[in-house]
């Protein structure tokens, strides 16, 4: 007599096997979704005080530009202005600079106010007023610092 008897070929996995994982993961995948949404029903996220700010407002006063000392990629960055203007204002800086260091009243501060930008070529009114909510200057002369 020949016995025979069946046992599971090395190649493929036998059909029992596979069932019981399938079952483990879905057991496991059950309790992961259970667990997380006990957590978010027991400890929901509420702010119970809401603060009143204006985004845009807080940021545009963060990331205001002084002119005087700004590179020339950070004054690109306003509206209106793009790289070529700034690379003009950075030039004007740099001219400026030079001719009142072999003067006597040398100052590293040239713009004290919007305007004083406007000398600078392809900056007039209208560029002026888009970029001067972005801009910060210092205090004018001898009041100090802000």
């Amino acid at each position: 007599m020949t016995e025979t008897s069946v046992h599971p070929s090395p190649d493929r996995p036998s059909s029992r096997s596979g069932w019981k994982l399938h079952i483990v993961c879905y057991v496991l995948l059950a309790g992961i979704l259970t667990y997380l949404l006990l957590a978010q029903y027991l400890e929901p996220l509420i702010f119970n005080e809401t603060i009143g700010t204006a985004p845009d407002r807080v940021q545009m006063v963060e990331q205001r530009i002084d002119p005087n000392i700004a590179h020339w990629w950070e004054l690109a960055r306003l509206p209106g202005i793009g790289e070529m203007r700034a690379k003009r204002i950075a030039a004007y800086r740099r001219e400026q600079a030079a001719a009142l260091q072999s003067g006597s009243n040398y100052t590293a501060i040239l713009f004290f106010r919007l305007e004083d930008l406007d000398p600078i070529k392809g900056i007039g009114p209208k560029t002026l007023a888009r970029m001067g909510p972005f801009l910060k200057f210092p205090s004018p002369r001898g009041q100090g610092a802000r």
